[in-house]
This record gives C-alpha cells, sequence and structure tokens, in this order.
C-alpha cells in the first residue's frame, strides 16, 4: 500500500482527487486494488476498486478524478492510500498498480 498524507484541507470545499494511473491487474478474487481515505489513518472509506469479474490491462497511463468533498471538504487532515493485494496464490503476474501526479484541488472558501 502507499499511504499518503495527512493533507490539511481546512478552508477548501468541493475537494476532487484526480492521479496518473496505470493499472494491470488480475480479477478481484484474486487481487485486490483499492483506494481508500481516512480522517484519523485508522478507520478506512472505500473510494474505489477494481472490477469483480474481469481483469484491468492498461495499455497506456489513464487519468483519474473523483470528487471527495463529502468526506474531505474542510478537514485538518485527510489520508489517502491505494493498495495492490494479492489475495490467492493462483494470481495472474499482472506488473501492478503505477502512479503518478497525484493531486488534491479545491475551492478555497
Amino acid at each position: 500500500s502507499l499511504v499518503a498524507g495527512p493533507f490539511d484541507l481546512r478552508g477548501y470545499r468541493s475537494v476532487r482527487l484526480s492521479f496518473w494511473s496505470w493499472l494491470n491487474t488480475d480479477w478481484a478474487d484474486y487481487v485486490k486494488n483499492s483506494l481508500e481515505m481516512s480522517l484519523d489513518g485508522r478507520t478506512w472509506l472505500l473510494v474505489l476498486h477494481n472490477p469483480e469479474r474481469e481483469d484491468v490491462a492498461n495499455n497506456a497511463w489513464s487519468r483519474w478524478e473523483c470528487g471527495i468533498g463529502s468526506w474531505a471538504d474542510d478537514q485538518p487532515q485527510v489520508y489517502l492510500r491505494w493498495s495492490y493485494q494479492v489475495l490467492a496464490e493462483r494470481a495472474y503476474p499482472y506488473s501492478g498498480w503505477n502512479l503518478d501526479d497525484i493531486q488534491l484541488c479545491g475551492r478555497r472558501r
């Protein structure tokens, strides 16, 4: 897992998370990929995860963007966690999850 933060988002609203991703992974039964958010570094909220019954085989970088303002707006600390967890011994060996250019953007109050 990659954990980033804490980020101080006090004074910001309509917070959005964007990042570039190159994801290659087996089905969710074999490998779990997830993006989670936390306000305390202990309790995590699921933001997104890989599809249940299909692999993901990107052949280029793709930009992801999602609104996290309902959880992150005006919070004094926000943590983000990207996970790539092999769950089964028979998981197909894909290249994993590559991340770049992670940004948190919001409107200043």
